[in-house]
């Protein structure tokens, strides 16, 4: 099953997310591929397990925009 949906702000975001998520309307699935540069950088994000060389995919379903 889908996990619930969430709600943020886009300015919160990597830079990649910004990008790929800039002027998608509601009701579009999109595809965002983030590069190491658009992402976390060289430093990553230890946390989650993601190193400063990992190019991060998501598929993301677009709710609602405000």
């Amino acid at each position: 099953s889908a996990p619930d949906p969430a709600t943020f702000a886009i300015s919160g975001l990597v830079k990649g997310w910004q990008q790929g998520l800039e002027g998608v309307a509601s009701g579009s699935r999109v595809v965002i591929v983030v590069p190491p540069a658009l992402g976390y950088g060289e430093a990553g994000n230890e946390g989650a397990g993601i190193s400063g060389t990992d190019t991060l995919y998501f598929v993301l379903d677009i709710l609602g925009t405000t």
